[in-house]
């Protein structure tokens, strides 16, 4: 993949996130995330902009998140990263853990 994480508004946004969740998101939540990424992909349907790897995440993060765990039924990648660990904090902290992945993944 040609898109550079550094580069990306979302991934720039994403950071944000993570370093002041209760802030941005108001707590740490899963849900909270996936509700505010559906906004910014909301935004991006109605004002295209050209952040490639925001196309990617999109596009491939589901898959990716589900190929990690063996999950070959539909389930969103929040559900999946919520069935392996309970806690709220654990579960954003797993998010993070699989974005880099998934970042590294695509270089």
């Amino acid at each position: 993949m040609q898109a550079s994480a550094e580069t990306s508004p979302l991934y720039r946004h994403l950071m944000q996130l993570k370093s002041r969740p209760a802030i941005f998101l108001g707590g740490h939540s899963l849900e909270r995330l996936n509700a505010n990424l559906y906004g910014w992909k909301a935004h991006r349907h109605q004002f295209a902009d050209s952040d490639d790897w925001a196309d990617h995440f999109f596009g491939h993060f589901h898959g990716f998140v589900a190929a990690q765990y063996g999950v070959r039924q539909k389930r969103d990648w929040h559900d999946v990263i919520a069935a392996q660990v309970g806690d709220p904090r654990a579960q954003l902290a797993l998010f993070y853990k699989l974005l880099a992945l998934f970042d590294a993944a695509a270089e």
